[in-house]
């Protein structure tokens, strides 16, 4: 547990007051800081503010050196004489509880300091780097890119039949699976499907509302438009379903649709197999489940045949 203690300054043996303090008594700068370093320590121990009951004499007897170096010290500012009393330059300043609690204070806000700045470091590392990496393309990078897509659309494709297509025609052939490139017509084909079935509950939406709902933008979106058309075409032949589906249960189950599921009534086995018998009539004896016995009964009759062994 650390004592007491005192602030002390790193250039204490430069200051003006402690070189004319060696150049009065003629004693090392080293002899001389040490002995001012005493007199502090001992003050710190016994005044609150400063002012000692002491002599020349007296403080020699208790820090070193002889009444001539204290008058020095005196000469210099740093201490009053008074009669019997010796006051401290500059105690509330530098030597007193509020002093110290100030020191403190400073070393705890440059500790708090440092440790928030070793703590930040990484914090400001990931926003930078999420800030690289979401920030847009430079006009170089824009370039590059829209001249990687021009050597595609000049790139000739062989199709199946021996003939040369460019890359533009690839993908417009690839876009062939959606209805259209607008997703309203897209709804609205769609649309006239569903109302034109009779297995397809109505739909909950305006009936002239042209905007297509969330999901099916979604399916739109993943390219899977004329694929749910298709299945919304076969929904006639699912017997599986006994009342109209609505849209939300039909975005569930159209890719089983697509791929001839519920074709077969709720409850209909689609599958047969050699072995499927009915049940016998009547249980053989070496398969007859035995008759259900209650605890107490199973007790007896466990009792029984232990004796008859």
């Amino acid at each position: 547990m650390a004592g007491e203690w005192i602030p002390i300054d790193c250039n204490l043996g430069t200051k003006p007051e402690v070189i004319e303090i060696v150049a009065i008594t003629g004693q090392p700068v080293e002899v001389v800081g040490w002995r001012l370093i005493q007199l502090w320590s001992w003050a710190a121990l016994n005044t609150a503010d400063g002012e000692l009951r002491a002599t020349p004499a007296t403080i020699a007897m208790v820090c070193g050196g002889d009444e001539a170096f204290w008058k020095a010290v005196a000469d210099v500012g740093w201490l009053t004489f008074e009669g019997s009393t010796c006051t401290i330059a500059g105690w509330e300043k530098r030597f007193s509880k509020a002093a110290k609690a100030r020191a403190n204070a400073a070393k705890r806000q440059d500790a708090f300091r440092k440790s928030r700045n070793s703590n930040a470091a990484p914090l400001r590392e990931r926003d930078e780097s999420v800030a690289v990496r979401n920030a847009p393309p430079s006009p170089q990078e824009r370039r590059r890119e829209e001249k990687r897509e021009e050597e595609n659309k000049s790139t000739p494709t062989p199709t199946t039949n021996g003939a040369n297509t460019s890359a533009s025609s690839k993908s417009s052939s690839s876009s062939s699976d959606f209805l259209s490139d607008d997703p309203r017509e897209c709804w609205e084909a769609f649309r006239a499907a569903w109302e034109a079935n009779n297995r397809a509950a109505p739909l909950s939406m305006p009936p002239n509302s042209i905007d297509p709902p969330r999901a099916y933008l979604d399916l739109w979106r993943s390219g899977d438009a004329q694929a749910a058309l298709n299945a919304l075409n076969q929904l006639a032949e699912c017997r599986y379903f006994e009342q109209p589906i609505s849209f939300a249960q039909f975005l569930n189950v159209w890719p089983k649709i697509e791929a001839g599921g519920y074709r077969e009534r709720r409850g209909a086995s689609t599958t047969s197999r050699p072995d499927d018998r009915p049940p016998p009539e009547r249980w053989l004896d070496q398969y007859k489940p035995a008759e259900y016995r209650r605890p107490r009964e199973a007790m007896e009759l466990a009792a029984k045949l232990k004796r008859a062994e």
